[in-house]
Parts: structure tokens; sequence; C-alpha cells
């Protein structure tokens, strides 16, 4: 009678990666994302680490704007030297 159509099965891989925040200005507020370390600025300089998506990253820094700090955001990344020690490590040479 009916007839199974396959469907196509896609996965997604959320990445997580660590951000820094370096946040000047602006009136004191804190902030406490799940799963992450509490933000305290006192309105001069704070450096803040997140770890989250780029998506959770950018609303975060949209966040801060507007609370009227001027927020720089840096995302740490794995170097070729890294890349390459830690995949030797996951596969030694026989």
């Amino acid at each position: 009678m009916g007839r199974d159509i396959p469907v196509p099965v896609t996965h997604f891989v959320i990445v997580k990666k660590v951000h820094t925040f370096e946040i000047r200005g602006g009136e004191p507020f804190s902030l406490q994302l799940k799963n992450n370390p509490s933000l305290d600025h006192d309105g001069g300089l704070t450096i803040w680490k997140l770890v989250g998506t780029r998506r959770l990253a950018q609303t975060a820094k949209e966040m801060l704007e507007a609370l009227g700090a001027s927020v720089k955001q840096y995302t740490e990344g794995e170097s070729e030297e890294q890349k390459s020690e830690r995949l030797g490590l996951l596969m030694p040479s026989r």
C-alpha cells in the first residue's frame, strides 16, 4: 500500500569553544550563564571567558554592548602544532 521513502539523516555537531571577552566601560553589572564562570564587571576593565557555541558568544557580546560596554572578543583555537601533537597521541605511529 504505502511506500517507505528513505529520509536522509543529517547529523549536526555542536562545537563549543573558549571565547575570551575584553570588556571596558559601561555601567557595573553581573551576569551568570549556565555552566560558565560568573561575570562581575565594575565598569573598568574585565576579562571574561565563556565556553559555548559561536552563536552563544555572539549573543553574549551583543548583550554586553547593550549594557554600554565596549567589547572585544577572541575565540581560542588549536594551532597546527597542537593539532599535530593531539593526532599523534590519538594515533601513534606503528
